[in-house]
This record gives C-alpha cells, sequence and structure tokens, in this order.
C-alpha cells in the first residue's frame, strides 16, 4: 500500500481504551490508495483516501480511521 506520510507537530493528548486514560498520542494523516485492483496507473493515482493514525505513545496502541 502506498501512503503519504504527515506527523503531526506535537503530542496529541487522546483517550486510549487501552489505557483507559487520556495520554499522549502521535497522530498522522496518510494518503492510501482505496482501489490496488484498478486497471490503469492512471486510475490507481486518483483513487487514494486520506485515514488517520492514532498512536498511544504510553501503550503503542494504534487506532486508524477513514476520513471521508
Amino acid at each position: 500500500m502506498s501512503t503519504r506520510r504527515e506527523p503531526h507537530v506535537d503530542a496529541r493528548r487522546e483517550y486510549c481504551t487501552a489505557c483507559g486514560d487520556h495520554t499522549p498520542h502521535e497522530v498522522t494523516i496518510e494518503q492510501a490508495n482505496r482501489h490496488t485492483d484498478a486497471t490503469s496507473e492512471e486510475n490507481r493515482k486518483y483513487a487514494k483516501v486520506p485515514r488517520r493514525r492514532s498512536e498511544c505513545k504510553r501503550c503503542g496502541t494504534v487506532d486508524e480511521e477513514t476520513l471521508v
């Protein structure tokens, strides 16, 4: 899967279900290929979807969601 990452500069405090508390998280936005079976390179170029990835800096739990 091809992705482009843009790291968030500051650690965000978000709720972590594994820790049960608000903890520092590293948040990135990735541009992921939506359709890897697209028939041509030109179609694959436009078949991208933004995904938000949040990783707890305390326990390492990762949450991902599609931003549409």
